[in-house]
């Protein structure tokens, strides 16, 4: 009976040894469940640290731009307002400081006035497009820059392998080298959607017309500008009607008066026929006086 009652003694004891160890398992086990199970609220907690955490510690990288936010109205912004309202009102509730880095690339591509961005381009003409309402009939984007000077080329009249312009019944204006001559001209600024249609009214894609880089002189400063130079151009005379465009291009701009009289100087194929882009000019400008009239 002795051995009996030893016997479930020693059992008893293993029990207890077994018990204390199980409690120390699970003791341990809960403890690591914690660092992986928790509750909603502390998992929204922690979610909500690791979201702000980020920002805060950038924070004063980004401060001169937000302390810029108060003269927005003195930009010209280049991303829809409404758009900016949305990602604000979105996530404003949610992650206050986060919104305000979610706006930070709305924000940053902003034109200041007059400035340069990536949606426009300058333009040099020294043709036909140095009369605005030539220019603005197929490209409404145009808008003066300055009136420029390219070194080292001179005005020429031709057409691409002699091919005689249908619209203007005579030579057109391009450009060449040449050492010591200098093409007066006028700086356009241009938007981007409007470059196709100047690239079509140059008859890129026929090949006639190139586009190339140039660099222009304006009030003391060098700019890089998009031009256009025929290529295989055969000499030939511009029509009295194109070269009255060109003149009254340099007129309207304020091109340097002798260079102006040089124009006039040109001869001419003394073409005597009607052309319809003349008509649609004189429509244009005839519409551009009156607008004049009625701001005045």
């Amino acid at each position: 009976m002795t051995k009996v009652h030893q016997g479930h003694g020693s059992i008893k004891a293993q029990e207890q040894t077994m018990c204390h160890f199980s409690v120390c398992w699970c003791s341990m086990s809960s403890t690591a469940g914690c660092a992986i199970h928790t509750s909603p609220a502390e998992s929204a907690a922690a979610d909500s640290n690791s979201y702000l955490s980020l920002p805060l510690l950038l924070l004063p990288l980004f401060l001169p731009v937000l302390l810029l936010l108060p003269l927005l109205p003195l930009f010209s912004l280049g991303f829809p307002l409404l758009h900016i309202l949305h990602f604000f009102l979105v996530y404003r509730h949610h992650h206050p400081t986060l919104s305000l880095f979610l706006l930070l690339p709305v924000l940053l591509p902003l034109e200041v006035a007059g400035g340069m961005d990536d949606q426009t381009f300058l333009y040099f003409a020294y043709g036909s497009n140095l009369l605005k309402e030539r220019l603005q009939l197929k490209n409404p984007s145009a808008t003066v820059h300055s009136v420029a000077s390219l070194k080292d080329y001179k005005l020429v009249f031709g057409n691409h392998k002699g091919l005689a312009s249908s619209r203007w019944h005579g030579g057109v204006a391009t450009i060449e080298h040449s050492v010591g001559d200098e093409v007066w001209g006028v700086v356009w600024r241009m938007h981007t959607s409007d470059l196709e249609s100047l690239d079509r009214q140059e008859n890129v894609r026929l090949g006639a017309y190139s586009p190339t880089k140039v660099s222009v002189r304006t009030a003391g400063e060098e700019i890089s500008c998009r031009t256009y130079i025929m290529n295989s151009c055969v000499y030939a005379p511009p029509s009295p009607q194109y070269l009255k465009v060109i003149v009254m291009g340099a007129e309207q701009n304020g091109l340097p008066r002798d260079y102006q009289d040089k124009l006039r100087c040109i001869k001419t194929n003394n073409y005597k026929g009607t052309l319809p882009v003349m008509e649609e000019l004189e429509r244009a400008m005839q519409r551009s006086k009156e607008r004049k009239n009625s701001d005045a």
